[in-house]
C-alpha cells in the first residue's frame, strides 16, 4: 500500500502466521483458481473476506480478525496500550507470560529423540541430495549473529 514499514506491519504478519499455523494455509489462498500471480494475491489481501474453519473457537477468530484489520490504526496492538492488548486478548487466556519469560512454564510437547542426528520429528522432503553432499564452502561468519546474537567478535570488535 506504500505506507512504509511500522510496527503495525509486524502485527499483521503475526496474524498471518497464527492463521497459517492453525489452518495450514494463508488466509488469502484460493482453491477456486489456478492463478497465483502477485496481483491476484494483492487483490485478495486488500479485498477478500477471510474465511475460518469451523473448528476454530470464537476467541481465535476474533484474535486473528483484529490482527488482520486492513486499517493499520485499528489493528489489535496498535492502540494506546500497545502490545499489552495482544497479550491480554482471550486467545492467550491460558498463557502465563511471567512463567514463560522466567522459563518456568512446562513445554507443551517434548519430542522423543533417539540421538543428536535424529530427524524423525521432521517431515521428509525430496531435497536435491547432490547439492548437500559436500561441506559448506561459504563464509560462516555471515551466520554468526544468528546463533549467538549477543556474543562480541573480538577480532572485528562487533
Amino acid at each position: 500500500m506504500g505506507t512504509g514499514y511500522r510496527f503495525e506491519i509486524d502485527l499483521w504478519a503475526f496474524g498471518i502466521i497464527v492463521y497459517e499455523m492453525l489452518v495450514g494455509y494463508t488466509p488469502f489462498s484460493n482453491d477456486d483458481d489456478d492463478v497465483d500471480d502477485m496481483m491476484t494475491i494483492f487483490k485478495r489481501i486488500t479485498k477478500a473476506v477471510i474465511e475460518y474453519p469451523d473448528n476454530l473457537n470464537d476467541a481465535t477468530v476474533d484474535f486473528v480478525n483484529k490482527l488482520l484489520k486492513r486499517e493499520q490504526h485499528r489493528r489489535l496492538g496498535s492502540g494506546p496500550n500497545g502490545i499489552a492488548d495482544v497479550r491480554d486478548h482471550a486467545f492467550f487466556a491460558e498463557i502465563n507470560f511471567d512463567d514463560i519469560l522466567s522459563t518456568n512454564a512446562p513445554a507443551p510437547w517434548i519430542p522423543k529423540i533417539k540421538g543428536v542426528d535424529d530427524t524423525s520429528n521432521f517431515d521428509d522432503y525430496d531435497d536435491d541430495e547432490e547439492k548437500f553432499k559436500g561441506p559448506f564452502t561459504g563464509d560462516q561468519k555471515l551466520f554468526l549473529e544468528f546463533g549467538r546474537p549477543f556474543v562480541l567478535d573480538k577480532k572485528n570488535k562487533r
